[in-house]
């Protein structure tokens, strides 16, 4: 998951209200930089400047990062399609075997 932060200045007041070090960083009601840092699917990526301190300009290029970290499409079924399907026909079989069991008992 890759995640936006403020890195405020030193000037900032947001020092100057007893805040933790994680909520001065999420803090995000001031014009300080943005930064970024963590992990796509396949990637990791380093804390850097987004270069930006507009939040809808960094979040763009958040998803533009996870886009382009994102795993390549798998053609073909899904594994749980699958299994589901591959479950419906035993059940399906079951049933089947049960009815002709009944119907030579019967015959």
């Amino acid at each position: 998951m890759l995640a936006l932060y403020r890195r405020h200045s030193g000037k900032f007041p947001v020092h100057k209200l007893k805040l933790a070090a994680a909520a001065k960083r999420k803090y995000m009601d001031c014009e300080c930089p943005l930064w970024i840092y963590g992990n796509t699917e396949t990637t990791h990526v380093p804390r850097q400047s987004t270069g930006t301190n507009i939040i809808a300009v960094a979040e763009a290029q958040r998803q533009a990062l996870l886009k382009n970290g994102q795993d390549q499409k798998v053609h073909g079924p899904r594994i749980d399609d699958s299994i589901g399907r591959f479950s419906a026909s035993r059940k399906e079989e079951r049933e089947l075997s049960a009815e002709l069991r009944g119907a030579v008992l019967n015959w």
